[in-house]
């Protein structure tokens, strides 16, 4: 994945204008490169070295081929049991989960921004979630990438298709729920970015001085039973959870699509709704994780707006004209974007 980057940001950063961003791409180059992550992800070995991947196969071999339809997260369950009575092994099974997560951004990236969904979709792969939710939490990550091609025909107004797709993701894992109701509000309330933003640092206002009464009023509130857990779990984990309180570096990570955001929309004054709509959803639904940062695994709830991340830097570098030189700047930004996904993989050997 770096190499291919690293490749891609040389051609760009060759460029002073917009010639290359401007052009259509084909789609063959990104439909194999996705083929190739598909086997890489899904053909990994079943084993602890990634989490929960060893818990999710022990629940598929203990599935029973039966489900109520309406339970709670029940497509997911569903596709199990639906695995389990075709006879599929759990390596099969585990394929078909990275081939519905990768092909759903694919998707994504060939609706949002089909002029260059090779560009587009090398900022998601090179993200620093991107693979832990493919290997680890992959419920959770492909909740996630239906999310993201709900949210795209939302912002194409194609509401039908678009509610279904949340539906699903919410019925994947309902943690969506949040993105889901920041999504509606950006297209409806919250439209200018410069509230969500302003929104976003009162938000660190309130951790920094409620941090835990706030925690503990979203875990009462019932929104998902792991949220108690983990809000539960922050004292007794301390010790071996070796960076939980206030979450700068992670704080400062999550900023950089925001700061582009007031960049584009206030100091350079430009108004795309469709952007808008994605960077409010992103700004909103971090917001809410800033507030319960002090949970024990956090990370958890950052993913419930960094697996816009990408994307949202993604629309805001190929589609809006922002500097003359654009291609230049795309093409070192997507080496700082992949660089900083390997220094993290890096610095995570030493622990």
């Amino acid at each position: 994945m770096f190499a291919v980057c690293i490749g891609y940001s040389l051609v760009y950063s060759s460029s002073d204008s917009c010639d290359r961003l401007q052009l259509q791409h084909s789609a063959i180059p990104v439909i194999l490169l996705a083929m190739l992550l598909i086997l890489y992800v899904g053909l990994r070995p079943v084993s602890w070295l990634f989490s929960d991947m060893k818990m999710y196969a022990h629940t598929y071999e203990n599935t029973a081929i039966h489900f109520t339809i309406g339970q709670s997260e029940w497509i997911f369950a569903g596709l199990m049991v639906v695995c389990k009575s075709l006879g599929l092994s759990t390596q099969q099974f585990f394929l078909l989960v990275a081939f519905l997560y990768i092909y759903l951004c694919f998707a994504t990236c060939r609706k949002l921004l089909q002029e260059n969904p090779m560009m587009a979709f090398l900022f998601i792969i090179s993200a620093f979630s991107f693979w832990g939710y493919g290997t680890n939490g992959i419920r959770n990550g492909l909740a996630g990438s239906i999310m993201l091609l709900g949210m795209a025909y939302g912002i194409d107004k194609k509401w039908f298709t678009s509610i279904l797709l949340m539906y699903i993701a919410m019925s994947v894992h309902r943690s969506m729920t949040l993105p889901i109701v920041t999504f509606l509000a950006a297209s409806t309330i919250i439209r200018k970015p410069r509230t969500a933003v302003y929104f976003w640092i009162v938000s660190i206002a309130l951790s920094l001085i409620f941090g835990t009464q706030i925690t503990n009023f979203f875990s009462a509130l019932g929104f998902d039973e792991r949220m108690s857990n983990y809000a539960i779990m922050s004292s007794s984990w301390a010790i071996q959870f070796s960076h939980t309180g206030f979450r700068w570096d992670f704080l400062l990570y999550s900023a950089v699509p925001i700061a582009l955001t007031w960049y584009i929309a206030e100091y350079k004054g430009i108004q795309d709704m469709s952007f808008n709509i994605l960077a409010n959803t992103y700004i909103l639904s971090n917001a809410f994780w800033v507030m319960v940062i002090r949970s024990a695994f956090s990370n958890r709830f950052a993913y419930l707006s960094w697996f816009m991340y990408p994307v949202v830097i993604a629309y805001a570098l190929i589609r809006i004209p922002i500097w003359q030189d654009q291609d230049k700047k795309v093409g070192l930004a997507l080496l700082a974007h992949a660089s900083f996904t390997i220094f993290m993989f890096m610095i995570g050997k030493l622990y």
